[in-house]
């Protein structure tokens, strides 16, 4: 286990120095499941084994796995969606609380024809997969959560004070007007100041919102719809 966790670790480095773009391998399977919640998730899967439930996080689509994903297909299943409003899975109005994202990745396991999963996530994939672990709490082998707080769990009120998540509290319609039309200065400075601290994970996903308009106003309008239904996270 030793030296696959050093070729993991090796993996990033490289990514790293080389300012590569990660994306899973060419054997993961790819399909778009329609959630009864109302939103088409694109996912992708592959390997044998326990099934593991990879969610990404803010500023990033699927592929920002990919080095972990690579490993873990080794001896188990691992399932990688894109969040609604993200990467290749639809862009609809609403359903961005994270009880309704919840019963968009219970939609994807079931349809892939799982049941039981370890759920893994990082960043703000965190409060998805906490509303998971809690709306199917028999669902879940076991709960990783990385990177980030979870609303209503300390320390998240005193981290909403810190000027460098100002966006968080950055929301609402009169926040949206400000952004409508200026979507990529709204959405830059998110990407590079992820993208030094990171191995340039979802790369790819700033890219597809650079070329497509509709995606980057899309986004921007997930980025204001997320942060105001932060308080709305827990439980």
């Amino acid at each position: 286990m030793k030296w696959r966790a050093f070729a993991v670790l090796l993996c990033m480095v490289v990514a790293m120095e080389c300012h590569g773009q990660p994306s899973l391998p060419s054997n993961f399977q790819a399909k778009t499941i329609h959630s009864p919640a109302g939103a088409d998730i694109f996912v992708r899967w592959a390997g044998t084994g326990p099934v593991v439930l990879l969610i990404h996080g803010y500023a990033e689509n699927s592929d920002s796995w990919a080095p972990l994903a690579e490993d873990l297909m080794m001896d188990h299943t691992v399932i990688v969606p894109d969040l609604r409003g993200i990467g290749r899975s639809s862009k609809p109005e609403g359903g961005y609380d994270k009880k309704t994202q919840a019963e968009d990745m219970r939609a994807v396991v079931t349809t892939l024809g799982y049941d039981k999963t370890f759920v893994v996530a990082h960043d703000i994939g965190n409060m998805v997969a906490y509303a998971y672990a809690a709306t199917y709490p028999t669902k879940v082998e076991r709960l990783v959560v990385m990177d980030a707080p979870i609303p209503g769990i300390e320390p998240w009120n005193e981290i909403l004070l810190t000027p460098g998540v100002w966006h968080f509290n950055f929301h609402g319609p009169d926040a949206e007007r400000l952004v409508a039309g200026r979507e990529r200065i709204y959405i830059r400075p998110h990407m590079e100041r992820l993208h030094r601290r990171s191995w340039e994970a979802g790369r790819s996903n700033q890219k597809f919102l650079y070329r497509d308009v509709r995606a980057a106003r899309g986004y921007a309008g997930w980025i204001c719809t997320i942060y105001r239904v932060c308080p709305r996270c827990k439980g």
